[in-house]
């Protein structure tokens, strides 16, 4: 029996009777049939917990009792809590559940045995009561009298779909001995409104899988070995990159780090893993983890930890989404941040760090020199493969479902595959399906189990959800339009907008989310009201997530992947409209922070304005949507336009002298110029020379092969053939009249072939009639041969 049935299975003594029943929330309640209590229904009866043998006194709650002749069902609540070591048993729906294997336990008759377990296999729903409540049939031969009340266990699902309430009556021939009936939890579920049953969906749309979702997580146990075998080499640095949406994160919470709890590696059970991501300060991210001093020295707050935490003799670091710390922090402390990760993998401690980092940065990494030379020596480098096989995707579609209990109709999940799968072949040569698609199909496949029936997953739910592209975009587009308003609209479209790091195509960066403090996305204290509600509409539709951070004790906001900047149009849309305008504030933001961090008495506070045609454009843009800026951000256009006035009477004194330099200069640029173009005639005057000398050179040594061909011909018939090449070389030297007829002359001189016989034997004698129509051959054997030499057949033969 399961150990997680046991601790909630309850004994109940009701006078005579005696029977069952099982624990179904935290603060007390409890579930039996109506019939183990007797009539008439008693107030308070005794319960006994399996678990603990802790007898105690529950009372009958009055509203939810009904009746045997109704749907047999009492709730039963325990005052004062529930015992230690006793547990509630979750709630499952019983659809999709025919063929699974269930386990129970109950108190039947069984001499000096008190308590039985039971085991038995789901034949499907169908069967009712006399008075019309549905029932689950069971195959069991232990399931007997004294079972009623007591949960039906899916072995599968790991949840309670069903309570035992009677079983069949044997009939003359003994059939039906081993059939039992049960109530269906969304019987239990309608009665006492209370219970909740809430099924899983092992699908985990846009979100990353985790530890905790490491059961659901398929589909990657190549990659994840790939990761354990580098761990056994003990490396100091791994850098994980793939790219955005292949699941980077996944592979490593819900596989490496399971498996390295689960002692893959000799004592990785008792690592110390730390899991965090830089965002834009990865000092304080790290304070939280417990490595925090007062310098912000890395390697210092990695050994004191070690020193206070001995049960631990190695550290894991995992830094997620590492980009960020290359986009998002300010650069001075990016900097400090790698000089001082560099120094800590120096350093003589126990620690492994493992970044994951999307593929598209990895230029940018490598910048920092010395810690890539340390990541190329050490091999510690590993790309996430960018496709997918068929058999792991279908793994990825198929196993979590199986998981919880659920199947697909005939051919969805084949169908499903197929749609994310690419046209170009694997170099194994199997079809392949880019690791992009991940998201996307995960989304399609966590709505899709949303609308299953009867625990099967439908190709009418696949259409609906709109295939695997179709699902993000779909519900994107639906949460969008049920905004009521304009304002409301257009709102949502600058929050996104401003949610958008702006990449640039020269340098192969593309577009990323931002993390922003819900605070910075509104420029005016008038708007936060309708900013915040709109934020948390969004959030509650799955298109936004909000965190709070503990080091800035600020609720900060992102778009929750990547894939909705790929997928959505409209977002493409808004971005496309406002691209001037996003991509120069994504400028100014950077300028205005370094502006404002830097000390008005030093040089760098003056350097750090903007010049020219950068401040022309702010002010413009100011002047346009002044609304969209911040205080800070406009101070430092008008700063601009104050130290910009200031230097132009210095620079206007300078004007004329450097004009005058000026003019010279491009005097000196066109007389250069007349002589580069005088070079340039002289040059191509000298080629023209020169070709015309080739030409008459091949015109003169094509004269005399003609005339040598010529003279061959004429003088010395047997070299004939040799005149004939002699005027071909001719030709092709230099193309004439003299030497066509020379050609043509020698080639009409050559002998040409008329016709070949095959006499049977050796040849003695032959003599061609005086018409040179007919030949007489005469072979060793003595025979004589006529034959037709214009029809090449022969006549006869003597």
């Amino acid at each position: 029996m399961s150990e997680d049935l046991n601790a909630g299975i309850v004994r109940i003594l009701s006078g005579r009777s005696v029977g069952t029943g099982f624990v179904v929330s935290d603060d007390g309640l409890l579930v039996t049939c109506a019939h183990v209590l007797g009539r008439p229904c008693p107030e308070r009866v005794s319960v006994i917990f399996l678990a603990t043998n802790e007898q105690r006194e529950a009372t009958v709650e009055m509203q939810w009792w009904r009746d045997v002749e109704a749907e047999d069902l009492a709730i039963l609540r325990v005052p004062g809590g529930l015992p230690q070591g006793v547990r509630s048993l979750p709630l499952g729906s019983s659809t999709g559940v025919s063929g699974h294997k269930v386990s129970t336990f109950g108190f039947p008759s069984a001499g000096e045995v008190e308590g039985i377990a039971g085991y038995g296999k789901v034949l499907g729903r169908g069967s009712q009561t006399k008075a019309g409540q549905p029932l689950l049939q069971i195959r069991s031969s232990e399931i007997t009298k004294g079972f009623s009340g007591a949960p039906v266990w899916d072995e599968l699902r790991r949840r309670v779909i069903g309570m035992a309430v009677m079983v069949a009556t044997p009939d003359a021939s003994g059939k039906m001995g081993e059939t039992a009936f049960a109530t269906p939890t969304e019987t239990l579920q309608r009665v006492c409104t209370d219970l909740q049953i809430p099924d899983i969906n092992p699908y985990h749309g846009l979100n990353p899988f985790t530890e905790a979702q490491a059961k659901f997580f398929f589909g990657r146990k190549q990659e994840v070995d790939r990761l354990v075998n580098k761990l056994r080499l003990d490396p100091r640095f791994l850098l994980i990159l793939g790219p955005s949406g292949s699941g980077k994160s996944s592979i490593v919470q819900a596989g490496l780090i399971t498996q390295l709890r689960n002692g893959v590696l000799p004592g990785s059970d008792r690592w110390q893993i730390m899991l965090t991501r830089p965002a834009d300060n990865p000092f304080q991210q790290l304070a939280v983890q417990g490595l925090a001093t007062e310098s912000n020295n890395l390697t210092q707050a990695v050994r004191e930890w070690l020193n206070q935490h001995p049960e631990h003799p190695q550290i894991v670091l995992i830094l997620d989404q590492f980009e960020e710390l290359l986009v998002n922090c300010p650069e001075e402390m990016s900097q400090d941040f790698l000089a001082q990760l560099t120094a800590l993998l120096d350093a003589n401690l126990p620690i492994t760090a493992i970044a994951i980092m999307r593929d598209d940065f990895y230029t940018h990494f490598a910048q920092h020199v010395k810690l890539a030379q340390r990541l190329e020596q050490n091999g510690g480098l590993i790309h996430v493969s960018p496709t997918l096989q068929w058999d792991e995707l279908v793994t990825i579609v198929q196993e979590p479902a199986r998981v919880v209990g659920l199947r697909f109709e005939e051919g969805l999940a084949e169908e499903i595959v197929e749609d994310s799968i690419e046209r170009e072949t694997s170099d194994e040569g199997g079809r392949v399906g880019r690791c992009a698609i991940l998201p996307l199909l995960e989304f399609a496949l966590t709505e899709l189990c949303e609308r299953r029936e009867d625990g099967v997953l439908t190709f009418k739910a696949y259409e609906k959800v709109g295939g695997v592209t179709g699902g993000l975009r779909q519900w994107a587009d639906q949460t969008f339009n049920s905004l009521e308003d304009e304002f409301k609209k257009q709102l949502a479209s600058r929050i996104f907008s401003n949610l958008v790091y702006l990449g640039n195509e020269n340098e192969d960066l593309p577009d990323t989310r931002r993390r922003r403090t819900l605070k910075s996305l509104y420029p005016n204290e008038d708007e936060r009201e309708d900013m915040y509600k709109l934020v948390r509409r969004l959030v509650d539709a799955r298109l936004l997530v909000t965190s709070y951070d503990p080091s800035s004790n600020e609720v900060t906001v992102e778009i929750i992947h990547d894939a909705l900047l790929r997928e959505w149009g409209l977002l493409k849309w808004w971005l496309k409209r406002d691209e001037p305008f996003l991509r120069w504030h994504q400028e100014l933001e950077r300028r205005a922070q370094a502006w404002v961090e830097t000390n008005p008495n030093e040089t760098r506070y003056i350097d750090s304005l903007l010049r020219r045609s950068s401040l022309s454009e702010s002010e413009g843009w100011m002047d346009l949507r002044a609304a969209d800026l911040s205080e800070v951000e406009q101070k430092f256009i008008k700063t601009s336009r104050e130290q910009q006035n200031r230097e132009d009477l210095r620079w206007k004194a300078l004007y004329e002298k450097v004009e005058q330099q000026r003019q010279e200069a491009v005097r000196q640029r066109e007389e250069a110029e007349k002589q580069r173009q005088e070079a340039i005639r002289q040059r191509e005057e000298a080629e023209k020379q020169r070709a015309e000398a080739e030409r008459q050179r091949r015109i003169a040594l094509a004269r005399q092969l003609t005339a040598q061909a010529e003279l061959l011909r004429g003088q010395q018939g047997h070299l004939l053939q040799r005149s004939v090449l002699l005027a071909i070389e001719a030709l092709q030297r230099s193309s004439s009249l003299e030497a066509d007829q020379a050609l043509r002359s020698g080639l009409s001189l050559l002998p040409l072939p008329i016709t070949r016989l095959a006499p049977r034997g050796d040849l003695t004698a032959l003599a061609l009639s005086s018409d040179g129509r007919y030949l007489v051959i005469a072979t060793r054997d003595s025979n004589v041969e006529i034959w037709d030499v214009f029809n090449r057949s022969r006549m006869g033969n003597q």
